[in-house]
């Protein structure tokens, strides 16, 4: 449930062993409310693209290293890993942000292919004028 992985990712919603929620540390691109200063303590976790168990092998990894005393004795359900997978497959889908580097990469091109063709029309037109007397 997408919805819910939201609500637990951004703290709406708590954890049923407590712990403090995702965006705490991390970010998931525009998905989340992060109209105020995106977490950077940890990765956006918006292009992580992980299933349910690469993002439960993941927050075990976390819990034993970097976050070991806030998660160790607040391990997440099996429901709530798969909710957060569901909300950063959506995230990784819906994320503007990709969107606009695709846009802006195609704008970028665009006006390339447009710079040089009025350059080249310019030449044109300065060789045109050096050969008619």
């Amino acid at each position: 449930d997408p919805v819910l992985g939201r609500e637990l990712f951004l703290g709406a919603a708590g954890f049923a062993h407590d712990g403090p929620a995702c965006s705490a540390c991390h970010s998931a691109g525009s998905a989340g409310d992060f109209s105020a200063l995106p977490a950077t303590l940890g990765p956006d976790l918006a292009d992580a693209a992980l299933s349910a168990a690469e993002l439960a092998a993941a927050v075990g990894e976390h819990q034993a290293s970097v976050a070991a005393a806030s998660y160790s004795t607040h391990s997440l359900t099996p429901d709530e890993v798969a909710a957060l997978a569901a909300f950063l497959d959506v995230s990784a889908a819906d994320d503007p942000a990709s969107l606009g580097d695709a846009v802006a990469l195609t704008a970028g091109g665009i006006l390339i292919l447009l710079l040089t063709a009025t350059s080249l029309v310019a030449a044109d037109r300065r060789d045109r004028s050096k050969a008619t007397p």
